[in-house]
């Protein structure tokens, strides 16, 4: 049975949020063909991840009831062991057990607390980074997790913590589908495949908030006007894959992937920003055959705002590095001074040569609330490839 350095031991424990979320089971879920989302708002399918108006954080509370999507079915838990890292509030990092498996997590958290650094060079660009922690669970777990209201969601990551044969994630996206939304929350899914394995999910938010030249910071929802959530689906396949493009005028800040699985399942392999305008993910079935579409998402950003001035949206950081099998892992580093910038989504790619290697981590780096970290790993059969880690990144000009 393989064991790494993000497994984690059986007795792991974790404190549930007052919301009185579970830990979700085997969850599976429908197709949906290869067109564009439909336009029809008449069925608003995301949740606000606020208790109140959504639009006020002096009195707004988060959500942590559970969540189910009308439109795919699957339930989320929300907002559990939330806490804000950097950015907004300043809500200190969720406690994780000491051992091996949750060292990464943990190495996150205190990082994030420790830095402070949630501005870009000019003080105008601001994010805050959120963490969310489930109960440990085999099968299928999904977490969604919330800004602070006045943020706008601009991207997020995940990680799966696991012991034993390992699980793999098969969802990470925003849970805004074609502007539809609030703008505040990211949701994750991850599962064990074919052998049971216990495992905790890490759903990571990254919110946007930027400062108007009179010195004011822009309101959540004016600075929603200037973002823009949009997804397409694939065709049916063992290996699907598929490009979200951004709408004209603005440029890729986030994006992210969902497996629409109803058997055995699929995991993701790709889920990144290909070029400034676009999102790229692929998913494939593993050892058990299973066809299914992908979901892919993007998030873009109108760099140029009225009375705030122009954002630079960078292109696409990445770094790669090869393994023969087992895991892989690959880091790298925002932008840091004179032009110091802030993340915006984390991505990545885990190649293969044989039966396949998937993705468990798309995060912040351990250690560094600046750098950011992918991992991958092989399942059952050994395979060796690529790991990639992608990250977007953005600054006042």
């Amino acid at each position: 049975m393989f064991m790494n350095r993000y497994s984690v031991a059986m007795s792991l424990l974790l404190a549930v949020g007052t919301g009185g979320c579970g830990a979700a089971g085997d969850i599976s879920s429908g197709s949906v063909a290869d067109k564009p989302a439909s336009t029809d708002t008449s069925v608003d399918p995301v949740a606000t991840g606020f208790v109140g108006s959504g639009n006020d954080p002096a009195t707004d509370a988060i959500d942590e009831r559970p969540f189910t999507d009308p439109e795919t079915g699957t339930t989320y838990l929300m907002n559990s062991n939330r806490r804000v890292l950097t950015g907004g509030r300043g809500e200190t990092a969720s406690s994780v057990s000491s051992g091996p498996g949750a060292e990464s997590v943990r190495k996150v958290a205190q990082a994030l607390n420790a830095s402070g650094t949630d501005t870009d060079w000019s003080g105008k660009v601001n994010i805050q980074i959120v963490e969310c922690v489930s109960p440990p669970s085999t099968g299928s777990i999904s977490l969604g997790c919330s800004v602070s209201s006045e943020y706008v969601l601009i991207g997020g990551g995940a990680q799966d913590v696991y012991t034993g044969w390992g699980a793999m994630l098969w969802e990470s996206r925003p849970q805004d589908i074609n502007d539809s939304g609030t703008g505040t929350t990211w949701m994750a899914s991850s599962k064990d495949h074919v052998n049971a394995s216990s495992h905790t999910l890490t759903t990571w938010a990254v919110g946007l908030k930027v400062k108007k030249t009179n010195g004011a910071w822009m309101s959540h929802a004016a600075l929603k006007a200037f973002v823009h959530y949009t997804f397409r689906s694939s065709s049916q396949s063992s290996r699907p894959s598929k490009t979200c493009i951004v709408p004209d005028g603005s440029l890729v800040i986030g994006g992210g992937a969902r497996s629409n699985y109803t058997g055995w399942g699929q995991l993701l392999t790709d889920s990144y920003p290909q070029n400034q305008t676009t999102w790229y993910a692929a998913a494939k079935d593993h050892v058990k055959p299973d066809s299914a579409t992908l979901n892919v998402y993007c998030i873009g950003i109108t760099p140029t705002i009225a009375g705030v001035g122009t954002l630079v949206v960078g292109p696409p950081l990445s770094s790669s590095d090869f393994t023969n099998s087992g895991v892989g892992t690959a880091a790298n580093n925002i932008t840091g001074s004179p032009n110091k910038s802030v993340v915006g989504c984390y991505g990545g790619r885990a190649s293969y040569n044989g039966w396949g290697r998937m993705l468990f981590r798309m995060a912040p780096g351990d250690g560094d609330i600046r750098s950011f970290t992918v991992a991958s790993k092989d399942h059952i059969n050994a395979d060796s490839g690529w790991t990639e880690a992608w990250a977007t990144e953005l600054r006042m000009q």
